[in-house]
């Protein structure tokens, strides 16, 4: 039996953080797209051992991603 996803799932606060388990498990995403999109400039923040992202940071990210895709040849 699988559990209801949340409400919030694939909802992303731009006032919100988020670790990258949170943030993975929001979007449905695996590590390996994490590690794709930090690698792409997704900014992270980090407290002692523990990484974040700022909701704002992930929009801003999805924003520039999506004008070089759409940028002509």
């Amino acid at each position: 039996m699988r559990l209801a996803l949340p409400a919030s799932h694939g909802v992303v606060s731009t006032e919100a953080i988020y670790s990258l388990e949170a943030l993975r498990e929001r979007l449905s995403v695996g590590e390996a797209w994490l590690r794709t999109a930090r690698a792409a400039g997704l900014r992270v923040r980090y407290h002692g051992k523990r990484a974040f992202v700022l909701g704002s940071d992930l929009e801003d990210f999805l924003r520039r991603r999506g004008e070089e895709e759409e940028a002509p040849p």
